[in-house]
């Protein structure tokens, strides 16, 4: 006899149950984008399954769109940046769409994380430099205008948004790097509660982190910005909202590691 081995197919709600019962971790348990992305995941990844698409591959497509979008950034002018926009969007949304196909497949391994992170981390490195070389060649004066408002008489340098999304860049990987080493060197999740006398600090540095981060309300400013035409003052806010983090997460985990 002939067994003929067919496709099991998921229902929305095989989709979500199977995201809802997978623990997060403290830092995505303070993610804002799981209540905006999350629920249009389950129809993406219904979606995808039935295309035949696996973790893996949708991790890796969303990879063509964080990479193009950001790229576009340096090219397009105002009145077109919504165009990148909305090629970031699809791949925060990708993001989420293959954590739902493996976990309802349960084919999550480690590969899979890691191409998923590399994704981020090419939105953290690429995003903030080209916005940067973009404002550069495109300027809106949105700073200029503001500094007015302020009661300052200053022209604001085009430059500026260069060196701002340059540094914003630098200091996103600087932190991810910092990060790793210490869980290299002391075998400890930076964002764990290890070493510490109470959770409630960790708690807060975790929402913290959440919240400026692009699972927190930094898409949300982005795509306002982007509506008013004030990117400058988005690069401007990535800009200082990043260098605190760093400096202030650098010295807590000097601290908190001082005597491992």
């Amino acid at each position: 006899s002939i067994i003929i081995k067919t496709k099991k197919l998921y229902s929305i709600k095989d989709i979500r149950l199977s995201y809802e019962n997978a623990n997060d971790t403290g830092f995505y348990r303070y993610s804002l984008a799981r209540y905006i992305f999350r629920p249009i995941s389950y129809y993406g990844a219904w979606l995808f399954l039935r295309l035949g698409f696996t973790a893996n591959q949708t991790t890796l497509l969303s990879w063509l769109f964080i990479l193009t979008g950001c790229i576009m950034y340096i090219f397009v002018d105002p009145q077109n940046r919504w165009i990148p926009l909305i090629l970031i969007l699809l791949w925060a949304i990708l993001d989420y769409i293959d954590g739902c196909i493996a976990r309802v497949t349960k084919t999550r391994s480690n590969y899979g994380h890691f191409i998923d992170v590399v994704g981020a981390y090419y939105f953290l490195a690429f995003f903030p430099i080209c916005l940067g070389i973009g404002l550069y060649r495109f300027p809106e004066n949105s700073l200029d205008s503001i500094i007015k408002i302020a009661g300052f008489p200053i022209t604001i340098n085009p430059a500026l948004s260069l060196v701002l999304g340059g540094f914003t860049s630098l200091n996103n990987i600087l932190l991810r790097l910092i990060t790793i080493r210490m869980q290299l060197t002391f075998e400890i999740d930076p964002r764990s509660s290890k070493g510490d006398n109470s959770n409630v600090v960790n708690n807060v540095l975790n929402w913290i982190e959440a919240l400026i981060s692009p699972r927190g309300f930094l898409f949300p400013f982005m795509i306002a910005m982007t509506v008013v035409n004030k990117l400058e003052l988005f690069i401007a806010f990535y800009f200082l909202s990043y260098s605190i983090a760093l400096v202030v997460l650098v010295i807590r985990y000097s601290v908190k590691l001082k005597d491992f």
